[in-house]
């Protein structure tokens, strides 16, 4: 299971590095996504999904991935650097 959520979190990652961030919604127009949105990309199963928030959010101290992303002050690089934290917690558990 951990090995999923770590490709989840990489996908999701991956999608950031390329289409770009953003702030206040899941997909914007000029098609950049929030972390959210990003993960609900890179999987399509919700069980999943919530696993791979979860992985996040003991990274966070917010209750909710959504909630981090859209901080006040808020950044691209803060979101990556989240994002790569929970990919190796993920990939060091059995």
């Amino acid at each position: 299971m951990s090995k999923e959520t770590a490709n989840t979190l990489k996908k999701a990652l991956a999608i950031i590095e390329k289409d770009g961030w953003c702030k206040g919604v899941y997909h914007h127009t000029n098609g950049s996504h929030c972390l959210a949105g990003a993960i609900g990309l890179a999987e399509e199963d919700g069980p999943k999904i919530r696993r791979a928030e979860e992985a996040l959010r003991k990274f966070t101290g917010d209750h909710s991935v959504v909630g981090f992303n859209d901080k006040r002050g808020q950044s691209k690089r803060n979101i990556i650097a989240l994002l790569k934290k929970g990919i190796r917690s993920q990939q060091q558990l059995p």
